[in-house]
This record gives structure tokens, sequence and C-alpha cells, in this order.
């Protein structure tokens, strides 16, 4: 047979391999639960039905390798959901292997490459798995094929053979008993057992015309004898498949795996049986006259997904033209200054009160509409955090086994939405800092019992979203950080004077240093510091930060804040002017304003500017000095005006010119500054045709620090 994927649209291809690779992600942390609740048989339907839709599904675009390996899975997950056997920790570890080779197929797919790199390994791979069935300790495959023959002597010679009939019958049964079929024997009309007998032929026996043309009669006359509306429906769909793929194909082995599925043991169950409302129907009560009681109406069914078409329609749309849309969302906003900036012009002229006042009302409008279609679009990029937080149980649950440790595992916030690009931003991230806390952080139960801690060790992620922002932590109830390790290690490399003063929050720091690292010994999963300066680079290339807390035998928490959109930044901004020039400080950042006069400020330690606000000394950044664009600053003037903000939990102060007050603005970056560039990490073009900078308040602190340590 011609390769499929050759007639096949290439959108609907991408289509299937996005649906394929979204249904495998949610996977590996029901294994790991499935492991921990071998007896859950939700788990297990949950966990079966993606497997078997992807079975399906790549059949028809030709991908046999992955078909191959999804049949073996779904086999095994199928006697475990029938009770033939047990999810045990060997059978969830096969399957993981299983799970993530699938995913390397759709992802080598993807990319145009062929389904699989090494064809012996994929094959010892379905064998592993296969073999799994032998621990069952019984022959239940075969029995189904034994039914099928069973069923097709009852059709062929069973007519007219009483006794015949009622053997087979007794024997048909107590395989439906064995392999756990809902539906009866007894039950099973003369339709159903012929396609049963048609559709368990071996593969490479072909049905003939006439055959064919039996087989769609007898499904057909099974739905139309089908007593639930369920089981009618499946057959009916059935039927389309049937006209459709034998009019593309012929009786192709897709259209005959597809039929043997749907038209399976529960199917039948429905088919045969009449509604369960009607069987457990109690006779109606008579009332006091001896007439029949009025029943009480029942209550109305659960929608159905599927009927709530309108609400659950989903579409695909390329990512680039959503941020196409969301820069010209931008671009309004812009306007919007404009169109205020002009009403003020307006009002400061000899125009028409009236005519400013409609003017107003337009612009009033337009805002409005700019922002609820602002917020609409950035409704349209966000997506549940569960993908990126459900594969972690999975990735512990690994790290566990191969050290001997027990790790229990605390998810909490998957329920929120964020925006797209910071899925694909914190994976990395987040893996490194989970993988760090179970292999690293955790003790081993020995260790762990010897300082009366429980064996068991928790390892608890959480995210959460503020106004403007997304916080994700890691945190573990393990040793913490050894933070003399960490100074010994950046003693060795330079990094530090022997001698050097050093806070706690210091030598937390320290950790962010390339190369810096604590770990005893070289593993698969990296020690703590290898790697955390990449990280830390990546969180603020995005505009966020990431802090450290951690004590010393009780743990450590890792914890990473970001805006919410690092694509088109739209942000409320707190407007300050320096030297003439406007300025934007973000808004969450922010603290409090107040007045400042010159005898408040105080020489503290090494620092030259501190002063006193709510009994806290504060270290003070002398905007006028800082962004100087001329070779001397403004002179102190009787009263500044103290902006006090927030950078990774510490506050300090930065004394401005003046404040301008609050206002949404675009975040733009801004290449080729001439001077103070490190402070600037963008710009804002405001309504009158000039430029605000953007201030980046952890590199005014970071520049803070670094004047301290001088002195």
């Amino acid at each position: 047979m011609s390769d499929p994927t050759l007639s096949v649209d290439q959108d609907l291809l991408v289509e299937f391999i996005d649906e394929s690779t979204d249904l495998l992600a949610s996977l590996d942390s029901l294994f790991v639960d499935l492991e921990e609740r071998p007896d859950d048989t939700d788990l297990v339907n949950a966990i079966f039905r993606p497997v078997h839709s992807i079975k399906g599904n790549s059949a028809f675009f030709g991908f046999q390798q992955i078909k191959s390996l999804a049949h073996e899975m779904e086999t095994i997950l199928d006697h475990v959901r029938k009770d033939r056997m047990r999810a045990g920790r060997a059978v969830i570890s096969t399957l993981l292997e299983g799970l993530d080779e699938l995913k390397s197929m759709l992802e080598r797919v993807r990319n145009g490459e062929g389904e699989v790199t090494d064809e012996h390994a994929i094959a010892e791979l379905r064998t592993r798995i296969s073999g799994l069935a032998d621990r069952r300790g019984g022959g239940e495959i075969e029995l189904d094929g034994v039914l099928g023959m069973l069923q097709g002597i009852l059709q062929s010679h069973g007519e007219g053979n009483t006794d015949l009939s009622a053997s087979l019958g007794e024997v048909i049964q107590s395989i439906h008993e064995l392999l756990g079929d809902e539906a009866s024997n007894d039950e099973v009309p003369a339709p159903y057992r012929r396609i049963t007998t048609l559709l368990g032929r071996s593969e490479s026996e072909n049905l003939e015309e006439l055959e064919l043309v039996e087989l769609r009669g007898s499904i057909s006359a099974l739905r139309d004898t089908a007593q639930n509306d369920e089981a009618r429906a499946v057959i009916s769909d059935c039927l389309d498949n049937y006209d459709t793929i034998m009019g593309a194909m012929g009786f192709d082995p897709l259209l005959r795996d597809l039929l043997r599925e749907k038209l399976g043991p529960p199917v039948a169950a429905g088919a045969f049986s009449p509604p369960r409302e009607a069987q457990a129907q109690e006779p109606q009560a008579a009332d006091e006259n001896g007439g029949a009681a009025p029943r009480s109406e029942p209550k109305a069914a659960p929608a159905r997904a599927a009927g709530n078409s309108n609400d659950t329609k989903t579409m695909r749309v390329n990512e680039a033209h959503i941020d196409t849309f969301l820069a010209y969302v931008g671009e309004l906003l812009v306007v919007g200054d404009m169109f205020e900036h002009l009403e003020k012009r307006m009002a400061r002229s000899n125009l028409e009160s009236r005519a400013i006042a409609e003017f107003r009302r337009a612009n009033e409008t337009f805002d409005s509409l700019s922002s609820d279609l602002q917020r609409s679009i950035m409704s349209i990029r966000k997506v549940s955090v569960r993908s990126l937080l459900q594969k972690i149980p999975r990735m512990i649950r690994d790290i566990a086994q191969a050290k001997g440790k027990e790790i229990a595992v605390e998810i909490t916030g998957e329920g929120i939405e964020v925006d797209k690009s910071l899925i694909d931003l914190l994976d990395a991230p987040l893996t490194h800092m989970v993988r760090n806390a179970a292999d690293h952080g955790i003790e081993t139960p020995e260790q762990r019992e010897e300082k009366g801690k429980p064996r068991s060790g928790t390892v608890t992620v959480s995210a959460s979203l503020t106004d403007t922002h997304v916080e994700l932590s890691v945190s573990d109830d393990g040793a913490g950080l050894d933070l003399d390790a960490i100074r010994g290690k950046a003693e060795s490399m330079g990094l530090i004077r022997p001698d050097q003063p050093l806070t706690e929050k210091d030598l937390v720091d320290l950790i962010f240093s390339s190369g810096v690292s604590t770990a005893r010994e070289v593993t698969d999963v990296s020690g703590r510091g290898v790697g955390m300066d990449v990280v830390k680079r990546q969180i603020i290339e995005a505009g966020g930060s990431i802090s450290i807390e951690t004590k010393a035998g009780e743990g450590s928490r890792f914890v990473i804040h970001l805006p919410q959109s690092v694509t088109t930044q739209i942000m409320n901004g707190y407007m300050i002017r320096v030297n003439g020039q406007s300025y934007v400080l973000p808004m969450e950042r922010v603290a409090e304003t107040s007045g400042l006069r010159r005898e408040e400020v105080h020489s503290v330690g090494g620092l030259k500017n501190c002063v006193k606000r709510h009994g806290r000394i504060l270290p003070m950044a002398r905007m006028q000095e800082i962004l100087c664009t001329r070779r001397t600053s403004r002179e102190w003037v009787e009263e500044e005006t103290l902006v006090t903000v927030e950078s990774r939990g510490e506050v300090f102060a930065l004394c401005v010119d003046d404040v301008l007050g609050v206002q949404q603005v675009v975040h733009r970056r801004i290449d080729g500054l001439p001077m103070a560039s490190e402070m600037i990490s963008g710009g804002a073009l405001m309504g009158d045709g000039t430029v605000a900078l953007i201030l980046d308040i952890d590199r005014l602190y970071d520049d803070l620090k670094s004047q301290d340590q001088e002195h």
C-alpha cells in the first residue's frame, strides 16, 4: 500500500502531531499516580484513551512504528484495566519508556525525519512491553481469538443444531466472563456475532466482496436494534467511517482495526441491553384513589461536552500571527496617548468647549475599546501551567529510584493560566531546579532518620499570579545550601577574597556564578550551581528575577518572578523626571513616594547616601548623578522627591526631580544607548512624540551594592 502521508494535507499532519503531543504530555504524572494507586480504574482509563487514540490516528498517516508501539502499550493497559495484571513498578517503568519513545517519534516526524533512528532498539522495546503480559500467569490474550472462532462456528453450524448451539453458548458465555465483558452471550444478537466472525479473521485474509456487503449490513442491523442511544451513536459513527475509508482505500487494515475497537464489548453491552433506567424502573405506586400516582420529573442529565459545541470549539492559530496582532494592540495604546496629549493641547487653545468635550468622549471610547482588545488578545495567548508542572512527578520519581530516596511531590497552582511564551521560557529553569532539589537537596532515608526527619522528603512546586507577574517556586525540606562549601568554591575560583566579609544573602547569590557547585560527586543530574548562572541570565533577559531562601538542615526555596507577558510588554509605568528626561519605573516595584530634605541624607558604612524611612536605613541612589548626561549634575534643591522601590526582596530609595504620574506604556527594546545604558531596559513612546526610558530596578540596586563593596 502506498504511503498515506503523501496524500495527506500537511496542516492536518501538523494538527495530528500537536494533538498527540498534548495528549502524551499529561501521561507522565498519571503513570506516577497509577504506580501509587494501581487499583484506580479511572486512572487506567485516563491513560488508555490517549494511547488508543494515537494508535488509531497514526495508522491513518502511515506511521506504522508509532502505531505498533502504541498498540503494545494499549494491550498492557487493557490487561491492567480488566484486572488481568497489576500495574507494579516494573510495569510502570517499562510503559514510561514506551511513552518517552512515542514523544521522540512524534518530535522526529515534526522535524521531517523518520519515525525511528534505531529499528533494533524499538523492536527490543516493543518486545519488552509485550513481554509484560507473560507475568499475568494466564493465557487471556488467546481467549479473544478463541472467542471469535467459536462465534464463527456458532454462526455457520449452530442453526438447527440445538445441542451444539447450547454447548457453544455456554463456552462463549464463560469466555466473556473471563474477559470481563459486560455483555452475556444470551443477549448477543446474530448481527453482532457475524460482525465478530468477519473481523476476527487474520489480517492477511481478505474479505470477499459479498462478505464486505454482509459486514456493512450487519453493522446497520446492529444499529437499528440497539437499545442504548450512546451505543447507537457509536455504531452510526462506525458506518460513516466504513463508507469513507471503503470509498478511499477499500477494506484497509485501518478500517478493520477501527471497527474492532469501536464495536468492542462496552458498545455491545449498551447495544444489547435496555437502558439501566428502564431496567431499574420501579412500578408506579397507586394513589389513594387507586390510580397511578404522578411521577416526579427526572433530573436533567448533565450536558454532554459534545453538545456544548459553541463553548468548546477551538482552532489552532500560528503563534506568530497572535504576536503580530498583539504588537498592533500596543500601537493602539500609543495612539491613545497621542489623542490624550492632543486633547490637552486643545484644552489650552481657544477651541470651542463643546468640540473639546466631544473629542474627550470619543477618546474615552477609544481608550476603553483598546483596553478591552488588549485584555482579549492577551487571554488568547494564555495556556494552563499544567503542561509545565505535570512532568514533575515523573522527573522526581526517576531520580528517587536512581538515588534510593523516598520523595513526595506537592504541586499547587496547576489551574492558573499564563502567557504561552512563559511556558517555553520556564521549562529549562524549572527542570534544573526540580532536579537539583531531588538529587542534592533531599537526603537519603537513612540520613534523614539520623537527623530526626521522616524518611520521605518533600519537594513542593507552586505557581501563582499577581496583577502583573507570575511567581514560580521550588522548595524542598532537605539539607539546605552548604554556604561554607559555596564560599570555599568561590574563593578557589578567585570570585571573592578569602578575608572578604559577606552576608548570608551574598553567599547565596554566589550560586549564580558560573561554575560554582557544592555537589560532592558528578552525576547525570548537575550539582547545585552548575547552570544556575544560565538560569538567572534567561530570567533577567525576560525582565524577571530569581531569589533563593535557605536554612541549614531545613531546606531551600527558589523563587522566580516574571512579567505576565515577555513578548509585547504592556506595563503600568510610574513616570518620573530626572534632569529634564522622562523615565519609567515598573509600577509593581514602587512602594511609596515622599519628600526629601538634604539634611535627611547621611553616610552609613560604605554608602554616602542613605535615608531613614519607617525605622529602616535605606540605601539611596541619587538619579541626578547616575543618569547625568552632562559633566556636572543638578545641585540639591530645598526639597527633593524620594521614591522607594523593591528589588529581589530588598528595599532602597531613588532621589528624582519630579513624579509625573501612572501611565500604561508599551515596553520596547532600545539598542545603542551611549551613556548609563546598563541601567536602561528599554523605552516607551509617549503621546507627545518623546521617548521615556524604562529603568532596570535590579541593575540600579546591583550598582549600589557594588559601590558598597568598593568602599
